[in-house]
């Protein structure tokens, strides 16, 4: 195969088509979805460990979590059926970049706290009550454990305090991802 060299009108035709199809891909896009571009700054973020992780959020969905577990992402201005439970807790659709592509997560509620050093069960959740907080269960051994939570931005901004105050090892939220069928 033979690759021509493009002539300058031939480059400028190009060029102009490109940046054409760029601004109607902008403002159509944009303008008859009612949502606003995606930000190349995150809108929030959390502590994985000891490294800070942006998230971008997703305008448009959110996920649903009934009482009993699961979870579902549906539309954002999707109404309230009257078969659905008072219970339904919902949460933001938040995605780790800007394209909004990827894996989406949510936050069911629930904050995972590693303590700095393993110890007695009761031991464990004394230190955690004291701190205002309520036990649900230990994760893994009696040094990570599940604390509880409201769902949504109220879990990613108690699991941030607590990350930053320092009296543990290490917070983040009790993060939900859909399945993912193999």
């Amino acid at each position: 195969m033979r690759i021509h060299p493009i002539d300058s009108r031939s480059h400028l035709r190009v060029l102009t088509h490109v940046l054409g199809v760029l601004v109607f891909s902008l403002s159509s896009g944009y303008a008859s979805g009612g949502s606003e571009p995606p930000t190349a700054a995150p809108v929030t973020s959390w502590h994985d460990g000891r490294q800070t992780r942006g998230l971008w959020l997703d305008p448009t969905r959110e996920a649903e979590f009934p009482t009993r577990g699961g979870g579902t992402v549906q539309p954002k201005e999707a109404p309230r059926s009257a078969t659905q439970s008072a219970q339904t807790q919902r949460s933001p659709l938040f995605f780790d970049n800007p394209a909004l592509n990827g894996t989406p997560r949510a936050l069911p509620g629930g904050v995972l706290v590693e303590l700095k050093a393993p110890t007695e069960a009761d031991t464990a959740r004394l230190q955690l009550e004291s701190d205002g907080l309520t036990p649900v269960r230990a994760i893994v051994g009696n040094r990570i454990w599940l604390v509880a939570s409201p769902p949504g931005l109220p879990a990613l901004e108690l699991a941030n305090r607590l990350q930053q105050g320092g009296r543990y090892a290490s917070v983040q939220p009790n993060w939900w991802q859909p399945r993912v069928p193999k």
